[in-house]
């Protein structure tokens, strides 16, 4: 016969206890694991569906006019919805060419004062992308963030800035405002106008006598092709400028 199986100890007892214990928390870590890894997993499929698609880019050509159409370069409340725009010539140019062309507040030699000793200083590298910008208001009244805009060259490795200094020198109405970002033009309803926004390398500021300047204007533009970038959103409104 055989004999009958002991009682278990109290030591049993208690590994066996264990033993249900962590068994029972690798079945919840199991459970936890299984809901984190569905929590992220739909976190994830929800912000696929829901991330911004990119802008639409839709391209342009010289003389064509752009009805911008509310397409706005940093907010939407630029209010361009009844602008368009045309880029009707480009040339590359010197700061001296430029501010003798355009410049219209004293400064065009502004130059003519603090100019003295700064021949041969540079300022006749054809370092500036002029263009003649066109611009025609049907109805609205916001404004065209024209030193926000840029020029990309055809390479695709930078970008040209509008130097708003140039511009403030050209365009009474935005004199003493030529360092803010979001220098802005207005223009009347039914009223077209043409400005000559100049652009340029990034670089910092320099003094050359008593005239400050960026030192881009000391480095030339090599490039002839390039895309003139006038909207951000929801439509990329970009004109194919050449020189």
């Amino acid at each position: 016969m055989t004999p009958a199986r002991p009682a278990p100890g109290v030591d049993e007892a208690r590994g066996a206890r264990g033993l249900s214990r962590r068994g029972a928390l690798r079945a919840g870590a199991c459970v936890l694991g299984g809901c984190l890894a569905a929590c992220v997993g739909a976190r994830i499929r929800w912000v696929n569906v829901h991330a911004p698609s990119p802008p639409e880019v839709v391209g342009h050509e010289m003389g064509e006019w752009v009805a911008l159409d509310g397409a706005f370069l940093s907010y939407s409340d630029e209010g361009t919805r009844g602008y368009s725009i045309r880029v009707s010539g480009a040339r590359i140019c010197s700061y001296d060419e430029y501010t003798r062309w355009y410049a219209d507040d004293g400064r065009a030699p502004d130059v003519q004062e603090g100019r003295e000793g700064l021949e041969g200083e540079g300022l006749d590298t054809p370092s500036i992308v002029c263009l003649d910008l066109d611009l025609r208001n049907e109805e609205s009244d916001g404004a065209l963030l024209l030193a926000l805009m840029y020029l990309v060259p055809e390479r695709g490795n930078e970008f040209l800035v509008s130097d708003g200094q140039l511009l403030g020198m050209t365009e009474e109405a935005l004199r003493g405002d030529e360092g803010n970002a979001f220098q802005a033009l207005v223009i009347r309803h039914h009223t077209e106008y043409q400005v000559h926004p100049a652009f340029r390398h990034q670089g910092a500021t320099m003094q050359l006598g008593e005239v400050t300047l960026n030192e881009s204007l000391l480095t030339p533009v090599t490039d002839a092709r390039f895309q003139l970038v006038v909207s951000n959103a929801p439509v990329r409104h970009v004109i194919n400028v050449t020189v």
